[in-house]
């Protein structure tokens, strides 16, 4: 017997707070506090709503989904994965990503619960007619979406690369620190010759580049901007596809000659007037 979907279900009221959770985790919280709690919170909501939202569209095999869901994470959280991911990587050009940390393993207790909660709600919503198709379906592309996002909204790839380029600029130190200091207001520190962080964009592969510089007066009318090191890349994710394995490699095959030209392109020729852009492409702060 063909079992009806009851799209319904996606208006539970705990698979919406878990949904919330899981996307405010992935994008912000994640990234403003980076602690213990904010490094386990994804995986408690994304085991409360995966192996639900897969149920919605097979509810009669719900104790199989709820398996494998259980045998996946922990297949997913184990070292002899790597290979795994980086052949799905490869053939999908979607950067799927994991950090291998047993503790993850805690957040599987979280499964009976969303197990006893999707058959209480199968139970309860079995008969709504109130349900609105347009706003089930809704949440249902955002599940999905959450879903790639949580496999990796942004990417950090570890890159060392020392640099001696130099640019010479007929502009005064004051004029460049003052085209800086409104916005990132760290006056004291950058009217020294210490170095200063500017992250600025790779456009080409979605992707910002960490600069380590120096601010240097020359004379009266003149300065030089010294790349020291470029210290770490972060690859951005697109809306629905997350990030293209193709762009990491690609960065990560990046040369200091490819680095320059791009800090060039996206921090040097915007403070010299020589591109016009209605955003700066380039964000400067205190370096530790």
């Amino acid at each position: 017997m063909k079992t009806k979907i009851n799209l319904s279900l996606f208006t539970a009221n705990y698979f919406i707070l878990s949904l919330f959770l899981l996307l405010l985790n992935d994008f912000y919280l994640k990234y403003e506090f980076h602690n213990f709690i904010t490094g386990k919170l994804s995986d408690f909501s994304g085991l409360f709503i995966f192996p639900y939202f897969i149920s919605v569209f097979f509810a009669n095999k719900t104790k199989e989904i709820y398996i494998f869901t259980f045998v996946l994470f922990i297949f997913w959280k184990l070292e002899i994965s790597e290979q795994f991911i980086k052949f799905i990587s490869k053939i999908t050009d979607f950067a799927f990503y994991r950090t291998v940390d047993l503790s993850d393993l805690i957040a599987l207790s979280i499964l009976p619960f969303s197990f006893n909660y999707f058959h209480s709600q199968n139970k309860e919503q079995k008969n709504n007619k109130n349900s609105s198709f347009a706003l089930n379906s809704l949440i249902g592309v955002i599940t999905v979406y959450s879903f790639l996002a949580d496999t990796n909204p942004r990417q950090e790839v570890k890159v060392k690369i020392k640099s001696k380029k130099e640019f010479k600029i007929h502009s005064s130190k004051e004029q460049i620190l003052n085209s800086l200091i409104p916005r990132y207001s760290y006056t004291n520190f950058l009217k020294t010759d210490s170095l200063i962080t500017i992250c600025y964009d790779v456009p080409e592969y979605r992707a910002e580049a960490t600069a380590k510089v120096q601010i240097l007066k020359i004379d009266k009318e003149n300065t030089v901007i010294k790349i020291d090191s470029i210290t770490g890349v972060e690859i951005m994710g697109h809306l629905f596809f997350g990030i293209s394995q193709s762009n990491i490699n690609a960065c990560e095959k990046m040369n200091s000659s490819e680095y320059e030209e791009n800090f060039k392109a996206s921090f040097i020729d915007i403070i010299t007037d020589n591109r016009k852009t209605e955003y700066p492409t380039y964000s400067a702060y205190k370096t530790e």
